[in-house]
């Protein structure tokens, strides 16, 4: 009986989750959602997905593991992929002018990863569209202070073309 039988199983190449139940973990439905969003025609489903997996993703894959060989490079595809899901979302509420959504979902972004060059770009762009000045330029010199001196040089190039002048 199934009730028998190891959640995890150790096979050639490692262990691994038994084949024999059927686990969905939030990493697979995270990723699922990302791949499904990329074949969306609809603005407003791509939306509803990639907010779908912006809300499953809690941070680097397995913290405790952190460091070990045999996660490393899963660990860093899983959180690649969630930096193109916030910059995916953030354009593409851009693209439907959705400027509050933006600025709520760019500044949800910096909890798990304050180190996005393209989340405060779409931050400070969407402040400037809402016509909020002032916290864009807060948003401007936060940036400067998060972001090394090399990634910022790149957000003020991105802005100077969306925004001439904004930034000095």
């Amino acid at each position: 009986s199934l009730t028998d039988q190891y959640i995890t199983v150790s096979e050639g190449t490692g262990y691994g989750l038994n084949p024999q139940y059927n686990i969905t973990t939030d990493a697979d439905l995270f990723e699922k959602y990302w791949l499904q969003s990329q074949d969306m025609q609809s603005k407003a489903d791509k939306i509803e997905l990639l907010k779908k997996a912006f809300a499953l993703y809690r941070g680097p894959l397995c913290e405790t593991a952190a460091g070990s060989t045999w996660l490393m490079q899963e660990s860093y595809r899983y959180e690649s992929m969630y930096s193109n899901v916030v910059n995916a979302l953030l354009e593409t509420l851009f693209e439907v002018r959705d400027y509050s959504c933006m600025r709520d979902y760019a500044t949800k972004s910096f909890v798990t990863d304050p180190n996005n060059t393209y989340a405060h770009y779409w931050l400070i762009v969407a402040l400037v569209r809402l016509r909020n000045k002032k916290l864009a330029r807060a948003a401007v010199e936060k940036a400067r202070d998060m972001l090394s001196e090399e990634d910022f040089g790149d957000l003020y190039r991105m802005l100077e073309r969306m925004v001439p002048g904004f930034v000095k």
